[in-house]
């Protein structure tokens, strides 16, 4: 069974796949019509609100990890740091709407 420290870490990873999801998503569904904006706004909050949790779990849990000496799931907790930080690399907050064109 996993500990709770080794859940934290997969749960960053895990949130940080669900953000790239979401902000995917969003960004194919906002590029189709005007009209689907409706669905594309809340799908980029939800995207960017799931990074941050993301980010702030990561940061907690690799800390952790590494105070207690666990250092292999301490790599998957920065794996899960590493994927936010690409998620975040690929979707910017600003400048990647079609607005900015």
């Amino acid at each position: 069974m996993l500990r709770a420290r080794s859940r934290a870490a997969l749960a960053t990873v895990v949130l940080a796949v669900l953000a790239a999801l979401a902000l995917s998503v969003a960004d194919v569904v906002g590029t189709t019509s005007t009209t689907e904006e409706r669905i594309s706004v809340p799908l980029w909050l939800v995207g960017w609100v799931v990074l941050g949790w993301a980010a702030l779990l990561g940061v907690v849990t690799l800390v952790r990890l590494l105070r207690a000496g666990r250092r292999r799931d301490a790599a998957v907790a920065a794996l899960g740091l590493a994927c936010v930080v690409v998620v975040a690399v690929a979707h910017p907050v600003a400048g990647s709407g079609g607005g900015a064109a």
